[in-house]
């Protein structure tokens, strides 16, 4: 491939519309936990202008073996070029790639080389206008760091959501990002391990700060080393795939967990998150022991009626609107349903029961005690606003025929505030 077909596609990717272009499209700023990945990096010192032909590097060594793009190009900038001459400023060109994992890793070539990126909690906001002035925009980022218990820990980064050399530059969408890290103890640790699903993680952490709620990401290592208490006052397991949980914390990671809940804290779980919290599951018909028995049942799914694994819908749920958690909420509402169980306890009165499918169903959504610690577990996501969400999230792949017709994060937030009894 010649190099101005190279660079063309370069552009391409970094102009690609991709997660969170519309979740801070007035500009306002956020913090979220920004799911990690595999990447194809090629890291460079010297004038920020040799950025571009970096990234014409990256996509040629791609090609070359065989690997597939999946995603939205970034620019990782280390230095501030008013404080170093430009032969000294440090950059990156990093492009998101599938690779199969049966196969070895591909060897470095011309500087290009595979990094597993873990996920990171940033500070960010989408700039309008010119490219060159978006110092600006990161200048607000910085200045709002003392107000969000965070200190940063570098590296900005610059996510390109158009077209620069085709879009006027009053025209320019840049996200700009700063990564951080909390300065001490937060609300919720959001588990960002294996299994969890990245576009969940993302929502999950965009919706509980905005309602002030300080998050972090956990990964396994966090909980089994004992010390999950210093990190947060509620671990939160996330839509995914729970049987990458059971396996990557195994006994000792639950036993760890059910100390935590049991000596005062919090537990939520969304989806697979709510499987994860019993003795017991069944999936599709077979029943599966599981370590943590947190939840007095056994979580059961997924619900063919409503959608057959693996197709989601739109469901209507019944609200027992009495609870601290759902008062005040409409009596019925329309959530996203993507795999979740049924959440029937085993004997009456060991859970409240907050949410049920349809009109007197099967219990969606449920909160209760276990030793001085709160759980609350959910079947379906009240994290996602179906069809709204897609640009900012990256989820569902395709358009949505019918949308959420309403937002389900403040009912979310609610029953991490009983968890955490704020």
């Amino acid at each position: 491939m010649r190099r101005t077909a190279l660079l063309a596609l370069a552009c391409l990717l970094m102009a690609l519309p991709g997660p969170l272009a519309t979740a801070a499209e007035t500009g306002e700023i956020s913090l979220c936990i920004v799911p990690g990945g595999t990447f194809a990096v090629k890291r460079i010192t010297g004038p920020y202008s040799k950025l571009g032909a970096a990234f014409g590097d990256v996509v040629a060594w791609i090609g070359e073996n065989g690997l597939v793009i999946d995603g939205r190009g970034r620019s990782l900038f280390h230095d501030d070029p008013k404080a170093l001459p430009e032969e000294k400023l440090r950059s990156e060109a990093w492009i998101p790639v599938r690779i199969d994992p049966k196969k070895p890793a591909p060897e470095p070539a011309g500087g290009v080389e595979i990094h597993i990126e873990p996920p990171r909690l940033v500070l960010r906001a989408v700039h309008h206008g010119p490219a060159g002035e978006i110092a600006s925009t990161f200048d607000r980022l910085f200045r709002s760091i003392p107000n969000r218990g965070v200190k940063y820990v570098g590296p900005s980064t610059h996510v390109y959501l158009n077209d620069l050399q085709s879009t006027p530059p009053a025209d320019h969408r840049i996200e700009a990002r700063i990564q951080v890290e909390p300065t001490g103890p937060v609300d919720v640790g959001i588990y960002a391990g294996r299994g969890a699903f990245p576009e969940f993680v993302l929502a999950l952490s965009t919706r509980l700060s905005a309602g002030k709620i300080s998050i972090r990401p956990i990964g396994p290592d966090e909980i089994t080393d004992g010390k999950l208490a210093k990190r947060c006052r509620c671990l939160l397991m996330p839509g995914g795939w729970a049987a990458n949980y059971r396996a990557d914390l195994g006994k000792v990671g639950a036993k760890r967990i059910r100390e935590f809940v049991t000596k005062g804290n919090g537990y939520i779980g969304i989806c697979a998150g709510a499987f994860f919290a019993a003795k017991r599951i069944v999936w599709e018909g077979e029943s599966i022991p599981y370590p943590l028995d947190l939840f007095p049942g056994v979580p059961t799914g997924p619900i063919p009626k409503i959608a057959p694994w693996p197709e989601f819908a739109l469901t209507k749920i019944s609200l027992d609107t009495k609870h601290q958690i759902t008062k005040g909420f409409p009596k019925e509402r329309t959530v996203l349903y993507y795999g979740g169980p049924v959440l029937e306890p085993l004997r009456k009165g060991a859970v409240k029961v907050l949410a049920r499918f349809g009109k007197d169903g099967d219990p969606a959504i449920v909160a209760f005690s276990r030793g001085r610690g709160r759980v609350f577990l959910s079947s379906v996501h009240l994290e996602v606003c179906l069809g709204h969400d897609r640009e900012a999230i990256g989820w569902p792949p395709g358009e949505v025929e019918n949308p959420d017709p309403e937002q389900d994060a403040e009912l979310l937030r609610r029953g991490a505030a009983w968890v955490l009894r704020l």
